[in-house]
């Protein structure tokens, strides 16, 4: 995965936003868990309630005003890599974006991974929020973040998902959010 690339797609949309709030980090990390758990909804696996337990991978989206073809869209696919939109954006935030992680599948379930996706973001936030008052644990931020990224990464594998396929998605999602800010979403 051409990691460099997204990161460099994500840092344009950034400094297109141009969001200066002091309260950026505190969002994106937040940002970043309610994707995680789109993700996770979409993936439907820990629903043990649930008798569909299927990934919701291909869903038929008719034609506006049923007029053309509709499209199948695979909403899986689509909350992982808006995941990533975060994971990306975060590290950027907190200026990591030299790290090209390595794709790691921590645990044997998808649910544990998801479970210690959210442990990651949490540590992360206490860390940061901390950084004045405990320079030493500052400095392991990059790690969890590095691992942040590598499980996130892993996950999309576990998840059955390509490089290309993430990379592709990514790029498609990237153009809809221009479009979206030119169209003051």
């Amino acid at each position: 995965m051409n990691t460099k690339m997204l990161i460099e797609i994500q840092n344009t949309f950034r400094e297109r936003i141009n969001y200066q709030g002091e309260d950026r980090a505190e969002k994106s990390f937040l940002a970043l868990n309610v994707e995680i758990g789109e993700c996770a909804n979409e993936w439907r696996g820990f629903k043990f309630w649930s008798k569909d337990q299927e990934p919701r991978t291909s869903v038929y989206h008719p034609p506006p005003f049923n007029i053309g073809d509709g499209q199948f869209k695979n909403p899986l696919l689509e909350e992982y890599v808006d995941g990533l939109h975060c994971v990306l954006d975060v590290g950027i935030e907190l200026g990591y974006q030299h790290l090209l992680p390595n794709i790691k599948s921590m645990h044997p379930s998808i649910t544990k991974q998801f479970n210690h996706l959210f442990y990651l973001v949490g540590e992360m936030q206490e860390i940061y929020d901390d950084r004045e008052d405990d320079e030493e644990r500052y400095h392991e931020l990059e790690s969890y973040y590095d691992d942040l990224f590598s499980c996130y990464l892993g996950l999309g594998d576990m998840l059955g998902f390509t490089t290309k396929q993430i990379e592709q998605a990514y790029l498609e999602k990237n153009l809809v959010n221009h479009q979206r800010q030119e169209s003051n979403y």
